[in-house]
């Protein structure tokens, strides 16, 4: 009985030695992570504000808010994502969430708007700490504490020093091995989940201005304008051929020759949860690559302190058209 025992106690050990995690996360730099697969690298994320070096003008500009991936590569290693382009808004991060208002009721009553959707806010995203970073032979799962703190300016007038959270973020990531079904043919999933919930005063998200535009939240800048190629967008509906800031969608599926005009075509489908907030007013969606989820809606979300939103999102880089 013994040798038995002590068979099947090493036949565990190299079974957990096979089952080993393909995925690794490393330090690229104080403020940055890359996730690699097999050695070969699937996303950045970059977890603490940022100075981009790219934007001189000597602007509050350059510091960008924390928590968005860039850069983000396909299943062939082709770059997915776009950060700070050169046309069409350079405040855009690659994967990121911001709000082009957040209505914050302050300490003396009056209303504050702060458009996180620019980086030159004074409502900046930080990192505050890492609670989970889990690895294994199927997915690479990790959860962020963040706050969107309201900043000051000391004697440098461009560096933002966090001063007051105004409200908590919590994001949970996983990131599936590619793997391959009819569906998709080869493709990856990516699961995301946003949980937002104010700290201390009254906050209300909302788009461009109360009543207008719904955009916000989730937002993905993609690699595109390259060699004359034209992205197809689809929804559940069939192929969006105009751009539309309201569109009405269940998904969205953005398909663009990442690799070149020498490659196929892939796509990025976006699939909110169920379970997520409605939003009648539709996403953003624009053919020169810009494709933003609709909540909060056009009269924004009212959270008090003590409540919280959560929104979830399933993303699929898929070979399959």
């Amino acid at each position: 009985m013994k040798k038995i025992l002590t068979l099947l106690f090493f036949l565990s050990l190299s079974a957990f030695a096979l089952a080993e995690s393909p995925f690794t996360l490393e330090d690229q730099c104080r403020e940055t992570v890359v996730l690699k697969e097999n050695g070969k690298p699937v996303w950045e994320y970059n977890y603490r504000m940022k100075e981009l070096p790219s934007l001189t003008f000597g602007t509050r500009q350059r510091f960008c808010s924390a928590g968005w991936f860039h850069p983000v590569y396909g299943l062939n290693g082709e770059l997915m994502t776009a950060n700070i382009p050169e046309t069409y808004h350079p405040n855009h991060h690659g994967i990121w969430t911001a709000f082009m208002n957040i209505f914050v009721r302050e300490a003396d009553g009056e209303i504050t708007s702060y458009n996180t959707w620019m980086d030159h806010t004074d409502l900046k995203k930080e990192f505050i700490d890492w609670e989970l970073k889990e690895a294994t032979d199927d997915y690479y799962k990790f959860r962020v504490h963040n706050g969107w703190f309201r900043c000051r300016y000391g004697e440098n007038p461009i560096l933002p020093v966090p001063k007051e959270n105004y409200v908590d973020e919590t994001i949970t990531v996983t990131t599936y091995k590619i793997t391959e079904n009819e569906e998709f043919g080869r493709h990856r999933v990516m699961e995301f989940e946003y949980t937002w919930a104010p700290t201390k005063y009254e906050v209300r998200f909302a788009g461009d201005k109360p009543g207008e535009r719904a955009f916000c939240s989730f937002a993905f800048r993609f690699a595109t304008l390259k060699d004359g190629l034209q992205p197809k967008i689809y929804n559940e509906k069939g192929l969006i051929e105009e751009d539309n800031m309201l569109c009405p969608c269940e998904w969205v599926d953005y398909v663009y020759q990442f690799g070149g005009k020498d490659k196929p075509a892939t796509g990025v489908k976006i699939i909110p949860d169920a379970a997520n907030p409605p939003s009648k007013d539709g996403w953003a969606i624009r053919h020169y690559g810009l494709v933003v989820a609709g909540w909060p809606g056009r009269d924004g979300t009212l959270l008090k302190p003590g409540e919280s939103v959560t929104l979830k999102y399933r993303v699929i880089f898929h070979e399959k058209i």
